[in-house]
């Protein structure tokens, strides 16, 4: 079984394939050894799940990282340290609003917010490259 992936321009996987004849744009992905022309070197293991999250560091196909979700104690919801450049988004489907939209800078404590009342949240943390974007979705009775 062969293992195909098609990177973008700052190396993350952008699609998969398996059992696919060599097509333009995509690399055989190999589980060791030295990669030849038109194959890279995987630090991943060989699932479409674990390729679809990887990108290339150093000629190696690695796993994008992924930063932990915000908690949810009662009404407060306390954020992780996010990379500089992540944007975090509270919106209240409920209510139909924005509640927060806010960049995190260098150096930033971790965020905590008290959401108002009951209703439906979504929070989005869309973080800067390698980090893996995150969705969370509160219901608070």
């Amino acid at each position: 079984m062969g293992y195909f992936v098609k990177l973008s321009s700052t190396g993350a996987v952008d699609s998969t394939a398996v059992n696919r004849i060599a097509t333009e744009g995509y690399l055989q992905v190999i589980g060791a050894g030295t990669p030849a022309e038109g194959e890279v070197l995987a630090g991943v293991p060989l699932s479409v799940p674990a390729l679809a999250t990887s990108y290339l560091l150093e000629g190696v196909l690695v796993p994008r990282p992924v930063t932990p979700k915000p908690v949810l104690l009662g009404t407060v919801l306390t954020f992780p340290s996010y990379p500089a450049g992540t944007v975090i988004v509270i919106a209240d489907q409920t209510g139909g609003e924005v509640l927060l939209d806010h960049a995190v800078e260098d150096g930033a404590a971790a965020l905590v917010v008290d959401l108002p009342d009951a209703g439906v949240y979504v929070i989005e943390a869309a973080q800067p490259f390698p980090f893996i974007d995150s969705e969370l979705r509160v219901i608070l009775p």
